[in-house]
């Protein structure tokens, strides 16, 4: 009875020492010495390009959060110097302080007037940064990125 097959609907019993597989009592793994090796294989092929595809994504989400600081401190400065014309180093201090993951040195802020600094002229503050990437490979292919900003607004206050 021990190598006789079950009937239908039974199951065979496992003896001492026998393993069970996935499939049922004495089974073999699916996995072979060799298809282990060509999935190794695969993996090693494939895992280079999934990471750095996954590291470039994460590079442009950076980019675009520098971006988007950049941008803000611009504006900051412009709505500053909108109510408190002529006041450069305030309007650089207001553009700065809105900084959060640029260190406030690594960005330069320019204020200008299309006039001069009197109601109804333009103040307009301009915000650059030079982004360096990350990762070293995506920096071979794009190098730095220079960010400009320009904030313009009508000055409603001042002397």
């Amino acid at each position: 009875m021990d190598g006789a097959l079950p009937a239908k609907g039974q199951r065979r019993r496992q003896k001492s020492g026998e393993r069970v597989g996935k499939h049922g009592v004495g089974t073999r793994s699916k996995w072979s010495s060799a298809s282990w090796g060509q999935n190794l294989v695969e993996l090693a092929l494939t895992l280079p390009p999934i990471l750095l595809m996954l590291l470039a994504v994460m590079e442009l989400g950076r980019a675009f959060l520098i971006y988007s600081e950049v941008s803000n401190a611009a504006r900051e400065g412009a709505r500053y110097g909108m109510v408190h014309p002529g006041d450069s180093a305030a309007i650089v201090e207001a553009a700065r302080s809105r900084l959060a993951v640029v260190p406030a040195d690594r960005i330069s802020v320019a204020v200008g007037y299309d006039m001069e600094p009197i109601f109804g002229e333009l103040v307009i503050v301009t915000t650059t940064h030079d982004l360096a990437m990350v990762t070293p490979l995506i920096s071979d292919f794009i190098g730095p990125l220079h960010i400009e900003m320009v904030a313009a607004r009508t000055i409603m206050g001042g002397e």
